[in-house]
């Protein structure tokens, strides 16, 4: 999945948050250097650090849905995403008083069914694209992880980094070091940053490409 791009523009985005600590190392990475990005937030996460999210919504950021608990969504019911999706939903526009309009798999799972029963709860569905999935959890070291990303990096393409983690003692540290390093490499190459708010506007300029098995 990526996103139509006259110019060599690229998107950030970053799931499972949020964090009271990486959460906010990031925002403050993204203010520095003006870029806006997107922010999959699942739903027991913003319950529990309802101040982080409210950061993420007052720094004008995106907010998507992650679900509440982060399942496979292939080894659940549809009930039982429609009440993840919502549940969610709930919360952040409890909180934050905005309404979400992008939807992101837990694991990038999915197959046909499941995308059009988000796409009829009014989500927009994004992942990201495939070779510029950082692999934050995997790789610790930034200058890897930098690396790795430069050498993937092409016009429209989404970016995929965590901001948190279903295990809590888990430390996205090296994260934030990453993107210290990455948009200033990127902004020096002539890249620009996408709001993702601009999918909201035209949310047809997301192209997708499938493979054999939909997952991404």
């Amino acid at each position: 999945m990526s996103i139509q791009a006259s110019e060599n523009k690229v998107m950030l985005t970053f799931d499972d948050g949020p964090n009271p600590v990486y959460t906010k190392e990031i925002l403050h990475v993204l203010q520095q250097y003006g870029v806006k990005a997107a922010f999959f937030a699942i739903g027991q996460h913003v319950l529990e650090y309802p101040e982080v999210i409210r950061e993420v919504a007052n720094s004008g950021h995106t907010i998507g849905n992650h679900t509440y608990s982060h399942p496979d969504l292939l080894e659940i019911s549809h009930e039982e995403i429609l009440e993840e999706i919502a549940r969610t939903e709930q919360a952040i526009v409890r909180l934050t008083g905005e309404k979400l309009f992008l939807f992101r798999p837990p694991y990038g799972h999915f197959d046909d069914a499941i995308v059009e029963l988000v796409r009829q709860q009014g989500y927009t569905f994004l992942t990201w694209t495939r070779k510029l999935d950082s692999r934050d959890w995997q790789y610790e070291d930034e200058h890897v992880i930098v690396e790795y990303m430069m050498k993937r990096m092409e016009n429209g393409g989404i970016m995929l980094f965590h901001d948190s983690s279903n295990e809590r003692d888990a430390s996205r540290a090296h994260t934030v070091r990453t993107i210290r390093m990455l948009i200033p490499l990127l902004l020096e190459q002539g890249y620009q940053f996408i709001d993702p708010q601009e999918l909201l506007l035209q949310p047809r300029i997301i192209t997708h490409s499938i493979d054999e098995v939909k997952y991404f």
